[in-house]
């Protein structure tokens, strides 16, 4: 068993390799950077999150972060799985992806489909683990989301989780 915990901008270095000894193998996070707030405010998330305590707000410390989980072995997770985004969100979301990806991140949560065909259109190189949000609720949806490279798929914990024993193909969670 793993175990995942949330991060965001409050979390110091010392903060993290506390979590790391205690461990911690994955981090998630997200990140609402000023060119995004400058437009959307914190109501429009890029996350599903909406307290500014929530995230990251800048590309520096998130990297700090991803620096320190990955000198430690452990992996890193970014939420992008807000229900979708609109035509002129997307291309910002899509920055954000590449940003991600050099940056180092092992990991996309993602819910909106239209990013998560964007995402494998382009080639990016970094794992899709499917949001709890995304409705996958049966062995099939899940097969769909796998065919396009899910390399996990989370559900939502209120799924019974009767359909689980089908499909052997992504890393399954409940979360």
């Amino acid at each position: 068993m793993k175990i995942t915990i949330g991060i965001d901008q409050r979390f110091t270095t010392s903060d993290i390799k506390e979590l790391i000894n205690l461990g911690v193998d994955e981090f998630y996070f997200s990140i609402m950077p000023p060119e995004w707030t400058s437009v959307y405010g914190y109501t429009v998330s890029t996350n599903r999150r909406y307290c500014i305590t929530e995230h990251y707000l800048d590309w520096d410390k998130l990297q700090e972060a991803v620096n320190t989980i990955h000198k430690a072995g452990k992996k890193t997770i970014i939420a992008f799985n807000a229900l979708y985004y609109t035509g002129k969100q997307m291309p910002l979301i899509i920055d954000y992806v590449k940003n991600v990806c050099d940056i180092g991140v092992d990991a996309l949560i993602i819910a909106d489909i239209e990013l998560l065909l964007s995402v494998v259109e382009l080639g990016y190189k970094i794992d899709i683990h499917i949001s709890s949000e995304s409705g996958t609720y049966n062995s099939k949806t899940a097969e769909l989301f796998s065919s396009f490279g899910a390399k996990r798929i989370i559900f939502p914990g209120k799924w019974p989780g009767a359909d689980s024993h089908r499909s052997d193909r992504p890393d399954w969670k409940i979360f």
